[in-house]
């Protein structure tokens, strides 16, 4: 990381999408097995995405964000072409370069945000279980 000296931001080097070559952002929803996982694309819709062999050896996990490259015949199934790490993830939400459909790291924006609390009160309201501290 480098500081610049008249304005002390850091600069991080990141791999993004590369929209000419059809990549986008996405979620890993759901482990399905078999090197393959469920994701959630920048687009709205569920893939399922194939962890091709240089990648194995990285873990993916549910919730990670991920790089995808849709199949070209096929559409509802995609390869992974990179996984970010968490705090890597959350740079890119800060910096607001992440949809609001996959910002599930709430530095998008206030609005979304708002939105995501209300629906965090909603889910404990509805709790069939109580909360009880000692």
């Amino acid at each position: 990381m480098n500081k610049t000296q008249e304005t002390g931001e850091e600069y991080i080097r990141l791999p993004l999408p590369k929209k000419n070559k059809n990549e986008m952002f996405a979620i890993a929803d759901k482990l399905m097995g078999g090197s393959r996982i469920n994701a959630v694309c920048a687009d709205g819709k569920s893939r399922m995405a194939r962890i091709p062999g240089k990648m194995r050896r990285i873990r993916v996990r549910t919730g990670d964000l991920l790089i995808i490259k849709p199949w070209e015949i096929q559409n509802e199934k995609s390869d992974v072409v990179y996984r970010y790490r968490r705090t890597q993830s959350m740079i890119l939400s800060r910096k607001k370069f992440l949809p609001d459909i996959i910002d599930v790291f709430w530095f998008s924006n206030k609005k979304g945000k708002e939105k995501r609390e209300e629906k965090v009160e909603k889910n404990n309201q509805t709790s069939c279980f109580q909360h009880i501290f000692i």
